[in-house]
């Protein structure tokens, strides 16, 4: 299993309720109604960033983030049993007719940004848990310059993953935690500069993300290793609510 993860945005002259009616009520309902194109898909996900999100590129309350940037609206989430069955997908001939004239009307496609990631890891909680979560955050994180993709993923794994898992305080606050790495074949696109791969996180809800982050455990541990593997302010991430499920 493969998974496609887009971070979207909406075209600058809508509202975002009008990006989100539009999303969800029409291009999600017209990709599960085309036969041509549910049977590739396993699954179909929208995932709409929380109102309260958007204080931290505007200067607003809570905990802001030197590293916000990139005005993204949601994030798309995709489900393919394989590489082929994505690119089937994108390759259907109604694709340019339908799918993409219909982007075309509520989307920003210059400023989209996506990965395809292999199947994830889980290091937090099981996922019949995270149907009880108000929030989820998800990133998309890019490596260090001198390590490389294998180091990378070696320290985001171990290291960086025990951090969450084996500190209590941080563990305390998180439903559920999924590492996904991008798929080797994906670096073709872009020769290697972006993205290594996303983090998506579970959590009861926005109170209990703002206690995580404002815990001294946090600060203490996770920033500072986040320096020796990352590249923080090429960090892309949101809030958003729960998942809309298209098709399952």
């Amino acid at each position: 299993m493969i998974k496609l993860i887009c971070f979207v945005k909406r075209r600058p002259d809508l509202s975002r309720e009008e990006f989100r009616q539009h999303w969800r009520h029409h291009h999600g309902p017209l990709i599960e109604s085309l036969p041509e194109f549910r049977r590739h898909i396993r699954r179909y996900e929208q995932n709409c960033r929380l109102d309260e999100d958007y204080q931290r590129e505007n200067g607003g309350g809570g905990r802001a983030d030197p590293r916000s940037r990139g005005g993204f609206d949601g994030v798309t989430v995709q489900w393919f049993d394989a590489p082929r069955d994505f690119f089937a997908f994108a390759t259907e001939p109604a694709y340019r007719e339908t799918i993409y004239t219909d982007e075309e009307k509520f989307l920003d496609r210059g400023a989209l940004s996506f990965l395809l990631c292999e199947e994830p890891t889980t290091v937090i909680g099981e996922e019949s848990n995270r149907v009880e979560a108000g929030v989820k955050l998800i990133a998309m994180l890019q490596r260090r310059e001198g390590i490389d993709r294998e180091g990378f993923r070696q320290h985001w794994s171990q290291r960086h993953a025990s951090i969450f898992r084996d500190t209590p305080e941080l563990a305390r606050h998180i439903v559920g935690y999924d590492q996904q790495c991008r798929l080797d074949r994906d670096y073709d696109r872009d020769e290697g500069s972006g993205y290594d791969g996303v983090t998506e996180q579970w959590y009861a809800s926005l109170d209990d993300f703002r206690a995580f982050v404002a815990e001294e455990a946090f600060s203490e541990k996770v920033f500072p290793d986040e320096r020796i593997f990352l590249a923080p302010e090429r960090t892309q991430w949101i809030l958003t609510r729960p998942p809309d499920v298209i098709i399952d």
